[in-house]
């Protein structure tokens, strides 16, 4: 699944928040690389990381960390799937596809 990310600076519970908005694609991480691959003209790979080097360092009790690597666990099984009715209400339009995306932001990114 591709995800549109956005920066909020509003006021009240959503103040400088950061929110994921998924698009209408169903994709994984080797699906968006090899779709970065092919508009950039180069390869492109995802690698996996581990979970523990992932929350390593933020100060996590052993119950917040058993419980972020269940959550992890469980993303790796099912894949976290999402529904861009937001996102199409945000935009007053159709999300793009990811790779419409990725074509855009690296037309407008010259040093890619």
């Amino acid at each position: 699944m591709h995800r549109f990310s956005i920066t909020s600076w509003s006021s009240g519970s959503f103040r400088q928040g950061r929110r994921e908005y998924p698009g209408p694609d169903r994709l994984d991480f080797q699906d968006m690389a090899a779709i970065a691959s092919r508009v950039l003209g180069k390869a492109v790979t995802a690698r996996a990381r581990a979970p523990e080097a992932a929350l390593a360092g933020r100060g996590f009790t052993a119950q917040m960390e058993a419980e972020a690597l269940a959550m992890y666990a469980h993303y790796d099984r099912h894949g976290l799937p999402g529904n861009s009715n937001v996102l199409e209400m945000i935009l007053r339009r159709m999300p793009g596809s990811f790779e419409a995306s990725v074509t855009r932001h690296f037309s407008e990114t010259p040093d890619h």
